[in-house]
């Protein structure tokens, strides 16, 4: 995905043979760099300025502080700033940069992402777990020596595969295996958490459209889980409303507050 952000806008291009002809007469020597600064109209640097802008709240990554790197023209002693130096910082730049990108998906999927957080589509039935695995029962063998083992090592070992020692007697100590797993507890996954974990998704992601009049990009980014992280206020319900009918509302309340403060008579106080 970052290798389709970083490909060049089709504005770059040339548009017929004299321009093309222009472009390669104009072509300069390769310098050696992998790596150059994008300008400050290209794809990359538009998506760049929007996820420093919009940092998305559920992301793992730190915010992107720089969209440019900052390379002084000149050093200490008033010098012009060496190559080496510059293609180092450059260098540098790009790998903080990359590290913390979120690049955009197409339109379609981040749409569906969309549906599934909001729950505009409906959720695909969870397939049911996998039954556990019986274990193979231990071979004579291995039991000796498993039972020898702990008998030496009792607390020295991370025990996870033994479950308990028990003397039988035909076969004397033998070694019963844990059989439990972690996580074999069996979870109630909800279809309002599974579109909370959809949301957290679609918060970090974004899709990016170009105009096809204007050429401009436009970057679109994925809402908050919850409406009330966006700043919309719930509407009570029905059985809400009833439980505080005749209280009135915050506004009405202040006022009544001001005007009953103001009212009052105040106090004198009491000379020394």
């Amino acid at each position: 995905m970052i290798q389709d952000l970083l490909q060049p806008d089709e504005s770059s291009l040339p548009k017929d043979a004299a321009a093309l002809s222009e472009f390669i007469n104009n072509a300069t020597a390769p310098t050696g760099k992998q790596w150059s600064i994008p300008p400050q109209d290209s794809k990359f640097s538009i998506f760049l300025r929007s996820q420093a802008s919009n940092h998305p709240s559920s992301a793992l990554t730190a915010k992107i502080r720089e969209v440019r790197p900052k390379i002084p023209e000149e050093n200490i002693w008033g010098r012009r700033t060496p190559v080496k130096l510059r293609a180092s910082m450059e260098r540098k730049w790009w790998a903080e940069t990359l590290r913390k990108l979120l690049p955009p998906i197409p339109q379609n999927e981040w749409n569906r992402l969309r549906d599934l957080a909001t729950g505009q589509m409906p959720l695909e039935k969870v397939p049911p777990r996998r039954s556990t695995a019986t274990p193979k029962p231990l071979d004579w063998r291995e039991n000796d020596a498993k039972v020898l083992e702990y008998m030496k090592f009792p607390a020295k070992i991370d025990w996870t595969d033994v479950k308990e020692v028990v003397f039988d007697p035909n076969r004397g100590l033998t070694v019963n295996q844990n059989t439990e797993d972690v996580d074999s507890k069996p979870r109630n996954m909800t279809n309002r958490m599974r579109r909370r974990f959809y949301a957290d998704v679609w918060n970090i992601t974004s899709t990016m459209s170009q105009d096809e009049a204007t050429k401009k990009w436009t970057v679109q980014w994925g809402g908050e889980k919850s409406k009330t992280f966006s700043g919309a206020i719930s509407v009570p319900s029905a059985s809400d409303a009833e439980l505080f009918e005749g209280l009135g509302t915050l506004q009405e309340a202040k006022i009544k507050r001001e005007n009953r403060d103001g009212n009052r008579p105040k106090r004198e106080r009491m000379s020394a």
